[in-house]
């Protein structure tokens, strides 16, 4: 949730109130704060628990941050938004990069996610404390759970304090027993007799008497809410006994409140009812809900009256009603008017939509039973939250749709991609079933430009949903049949709802996240030639999508050393993305055309570059703390280049490593880099412990660029750190180029320059001569030589067709076998799917295939290849 769509008034501490008295003895109490992990205060609503603990706060000398929770924090990603944005506005400036990767992508439990917050709060030196306010509003299990964590996880300087009207629902036994555990209750919460009169005498002007003092102290037992509505009540001259209530908390709150609101004018009357539906309220939202101009008058008499109204920001904009005395203008609205109450939501969900705040006019839309308007505006706001992530959010206000509105195909697509980032990959069948139905009922609509925008967003739901899954040859048919149909009239991005995917889970390269199958070059390239065939056919070669696919296309061809068609796309990939606000696009695009200023020797064009695009990063309005991480993870290798071991050093001090048991594939990049400084300043330890830690998390998620770049580093490090035995780590260096070979890698080995190639020349010498029992298999020599001429050693010619090419062989299925036979013939595609009774469609997939296994160009290279494996003659 970027800090622009946060409700700064949540992140407000609240002022002190009217005639106000502080507590010394529970100032006392609530200064143990500081020297416990948590600190609960917990009693009944009226007990003045956010009072006390806001002027606590306000007397501190140490940074603080505060969030007023409500029930739409109940979604995981918005309360941890709220934590962090807290924290932020508290002074420490922390967080940044876990606010960034909360709205990305990224594939990151939530463990990690507050791993990486705990990280930075762990930097802060001075004391801090976080206010959680109302936090018995927070139902949701995976909140309780992950603040658990959390507080398990605190640096000793971070302090947090929970305000509850009932016992957080977090195990705190460990840390009573360790005696980090402060805990305020009812008990300390009452005012004692000497409180009670001062603050009698401060609202009245004078004191009560020893029999009045003492009969209010019986009959309201301590509790602030009551005894300041008897002052309330006695300064409106009405008269109560007080003692026939016997310490009915509610029983006495009603009636006192009663009392109180009779003595009103009949407009202030009118108003507070008729505003009480609303959770926050300012005077303008006021006049159109009640329909009067006198609106900002009433509102400030009420202030002034202290009829239980609390500013929620320091200009006194906007405004709250105490929790109990808006329960009870909501009762008496029901008793008086309750056939008002969805015409008032009703207005206060206009007032929301023409001012912006789409999530509030929705929620009012659903209380005013207003179905279909909450519909309407759901789009628009849940692209907004699917960024953000905020899928509880999402599936709340979908649960509360009948199905005449929830099967439209808008909140069907909805529901659907919160379904697909949510990982319930089980629904997407079911889903896509649904959208297809919501579509044939929407084509007796006569809407043209509906029925597009629809077709173009289950397109893309399409085409994401099997990407996402790693379903390489669905993805292909997918775009395929795409690719096949007639030219469609596209949309403008901005018209096509879910246009908004970002489709970088947070990873540079680009190629080695779900976009490039996970560092498969084969599926990689043949995808990306058959998109780029598609976004040209459509007129599409300016939008995000092709953003996507030329900062892919672009490492696929540097990947493959071919630096000039490397140049090209990635400047192209750069203007497109940068014009477009596609940072997942522009921040790889821009990495590839630093690597190659770099294999160009020439480091200072690198730097350059990695620096005009970290400023523009920061010009662009948005939250690319995590982009901006990746960049300079790069620009750190450029500095080892240049020989600044001050600024290696700096960075390494930084960026520590996360102790996470798994790496995510959004630090694999960092992680790498902070491995290659590591061997460069000789702290080969550390750089084998992170290796295999990289290596144990690439391997688990199935990261194939992962897995060859940390075995690659897995073997430089023992090849360093033992430089005396000569054949230390070449078993790994074997192992990486064995499965560098099968995707045709050249210069992830290339890159390496000076740490590798000693260890790359003695790993081929030996070779050459057979001294290396055992690894023989595997891996060519003639791709050896491959990567030794792309880092710019001489190569040696040598006939050995390559592993890549013999492993493709011998996983032929007996389908593509066949229209390798048939291919040999001189048959067209037309005239082999006649003979073998395919679609030509179905015989292209097969020969993009046969040449991805084959590592072919084309039809005279795969026949080539065939023969000499001997599969043709």
């Amino acid at each position: 949730m970027k800090a622009e769509q946060l409700i700064s008034t949540k992140l407000y501490t609240p002022n002190n109130p009217p005639n106000f008295i502080a507590r010394p003895r529970l100032l006392a109490k609530m200064s143990r704060t500081l020297q416990c992990r948590l600190t609960t205060v917990t009693a009944p609503p009226g007990y003045g628990k956010t009072t006390l603990v806001g002027d606590w706060i306000r007397r501190l000398s140490c940074p603080s941050g505060w969030i007023s929770l409500d029930k739409g924090e109940n979604d995981l990603q918005r309360f941890w938004s709220y934590v962090i944005a807290a924290c932020r506005g508290g002074g420490l400036g922390v967080g940044q990069k876990a606010l960034s990767l909360l709205q990305s992508p990224a594939a990151l439990s939530v463990e990690q996610l507050i791993a990486i917050f705990v990280n930075d709060l762990a930097a802060v030196q001075e004391p801090m404390v976080l206010v959680l306010d109302d936090y018995h509003l927070v139902e949701a299990d995976e909140i309780h759970r992950s603040l658990r964590y959390f507080l398990e996880s605190l640096p000793v300087s971070i302090h947090v304090c929970i305000i509850s009207r009932r016992t957080p629902p977090i195990p705190v036994a460990m840390l009573r027993a360790k005696g980090q555990l402060n805990e305020i209750g009812i008990g300390e919460l009452k005012f004692s007799p000497d409180e009670i009169g001062s603050f009698w005498t401060g609202y009245m002007g004078e004191s009560p008497s020893g029999e009045e003092l003492g009969l209010i102290a019986s009959s309201t037992e301590g509790w602030i809410a009551s005894i300041q509505l008897a002052a309330l009540a006695r300064q409106n001259g009405h008269g109560w006994a007080l003692n026939q209530f016997n310490g009915n908390h509610r029983y006495l709150v009603d009636y006192l409140m009663e009392e109180v609101i009779e003595q009103l004018p009949e407009a202030v009357r009118y108003f507070l009812i008729r505003t009480s539906v609303l959770g926050r309220m300012n005077a303008d939202l006021c006049a159109a809900v009640t329909e009067t101009d006198a609106a900002a008058e009433l509102l400030g008499h009420i202030e002034q009256a202290n009829l239980f109204v609390i500013p929620l920001d320091g200009e006194r904009y906007w405004f709250r009603y105490h929790h109990l005395f808006g329960d009870f203008l909501r009762s008496r609205l029901k008793q008086e008017a309750a056939d008002e109450i969805i015409r008032l939501h009703a207005k206060a969900s206009d007032w929301f939509d023409r001012n912006g705040c789409l999530e509030e006019a929705i929620d009012h839309a659903l209380l005013a039973g207003d179905f279909e308007r909450a519909g309407d505006l759901l789009p628009e706001c849940a692209v907004k939250l699917l960024k953000r992530r905020e899928f509880a959010t999402l599936y709340r206000w979908l649960r509360q749709l009948p199905s005449a509105v929830a099967e439209k195909p808008l909140p069907l697509l909805i529901h659907a991609w919160a379904d697909l980032l949510t990982g319930k990959f089980e629904r997407t069948k079911l889903n896509l079933a649904k959208l297809a139905k919501a579509q044939e009922r929407l084509r007796d609509s006569g809407d043209k430009r509906l029925i597009a925008k629809v077709r173009e967003d289950a397109i893309i739901f399409a085409n994401m949903s099997t990407l996402m899954e790693g379903n390489f040859e669905g993805t292909y048919e997918l775009l395929q049949r795409l690719n096949e149909r007639e030219a469609h009239y596209i949309l403008d991005e901005s018209e096509i709802m879910f246009g908004f995917i970002e489709m970088n889970e947070g990873v540079v390269p680009l190629i080695g996240g779900l976009y490039g199958f996970c560092g498969r070059l084969g599926h990689t390239e043949a995808y990306h030639r058959l998109y780029g065939e598609f976004l040209a056919k459509n007129g599409m070669q300016d939008s995000s999508y092709s953003a996507y696919h030329l900062a892919a296309v672009c490492e696929l061809h540097y990947e493959m050393n071919d630096l000039e068609r490397a140049a090209a796309c990635a400047t192209a990939a750069m203007e497109t993305a940068e014009k477009r606000g596609c940072l997942g696009a522009y921040v790889p695009a821009t990495v590839t055309m630093a690597r190659l200023k770099m294999a160009e020797a020439d480091i200072e064009s690198a730097i350059r570059i990695v620096r005009d695009a970290m400023g523009k990063l920061l010009g662009m309005g948005k939250d690319a703390s995590h982009w901006y991480g990746l960049l300079d993870a790069f620009l750190v290798r450029c500095l080892a280049a240049k020989g600044d071991a001050e600024g290696v050093d700096r960075w390494l001090s930084r960026r520590p490593l996360n102790e996470h048991t798994q790496i995510p594939v959004h630090e694999q990049f960092e992680t790498l880099s902070r491995i290659r400084m590591l061997l460069w300043r000789g702290r080969f330890a550390e750089a084998l412990g992170t290796a295999e830690r990289l290596l144990r998390s690439s391997t688990a998620a199935g990261r194939t660029l992962g897995i060859v770049e940390s075995k690659l580093l897995l073997a430089i490090c023992r090849y360093r750190e033992r430089a005396s035995i000569e054949r230390d780590g070449l078993k790994e260096l074997h192992e990486a180029l064995t499965l560098g070979e099968t995707e045709q890698y050249l210069r992830t080995f290339a890159d390496e320059g000076a740490l590798l190639l000693p260890m790359l020349r003695s790993y081929a010498e030996l070779r050459r001569k057979g001294e290396m029992p055992g690894n023989e298999e595997g891996v060519s020599l003639d791709y050896v030589s491959k990567v030794l001429s792309a880092a710019g050693e001489p190569s040696r010619d040598t006939d050995e067709p390559s592993r890549g090419m013999r492993a493709g062989v011998h996983t032929l299925t007996e389908r593509e076998t066949e229209v390798l036979r048939q291919l040999s013939l001189g048959l067209s595609n037309k005239e082999i799917a006649a003979k073998l009774v395919l679609t030509e469609g179905t015989v292209k997939l097969h020969l993009h295939r046969i040449y991805a296994k084959l590592q072919a160009k084309g039809r005279v290279q795969a026949l080539r290849a065939a023969k000499q494996a001997g599969i043709i003659r």
